[in-house]
């Protein structure tokens, strides 16, 4: 038994790499972008059209990346809350399944009560369809700051999108 046990610990050790270890190594670039529509809990706007994009360069960048996103208070493009930030892969086997934290800084403009900034995060995460096709899932939260009227406002919200990413 213990033979057996030792030569599955010597197989695991001498293979070349883990599964999905390549993809979480940060050597390659991996880029995706994606659009669709969210449900806002609370906060700015109810639902509305999204948008996001992301990159991650790889190399030196490891896990990290940027991305940028936008949500629109209504499907007539009027108002918007846009963000942008840094991304961290904190799990993947892309093509397949790719999870990320994100930290971002937001704005409104052309909100009509007047606009506001802050800070915010979220969970986001993409299940691969086929080829570069994905479906994603971002669930965000922002605290934003009106000056016009000092006022502290929560946006919770939840998108869904369809997404190609390579």
């Amino acid at each position: 038994m213990s033979s057996r046990v030792a030569v599955v610990l010597a197989a695991v050790c001498a293979s070349p790499a883990w599964a999905g270890a390549d993809q979480l190594s940060g050597e390659r670039a991996y880029y995706a972008a994606g659009a669709g529509g969210y449900l806002s809990l609370v906060g700015v706007g109810d639902a509305g059209p999204t948008g996001e994009i992301e990159w991650y360069p790889g190399g030196a960048w490891g896990r990290f990346g940027v991305r940028a996103a936008y949500q629109g208070f209504d499907y007539d493009f009027n108002g918007a809350l846009l963000a942008a930030g840094v991304s961290y892969t904190a799990g993947a086997t892309r093509p397949h399944l790719h999870v990320a934290l994100h930290g971002d800084v937001a704005f409104t403009v052309d909100d009509p009560d007047g606009t506001a900034a802050g800070i915010g995060g979220g969970l986001q995460t993409q299940l691969w369809v086929w080829g570069p096709l994905a479906v994603g899932l971002d669930s965000t939260a922002h605290v934003l700051y009106r000056a016009d009227d000092e006022e502290l406002t929560l946006h919770l919200a939840s998108a869904l999108t369809l997404r190609l990413s390579f």
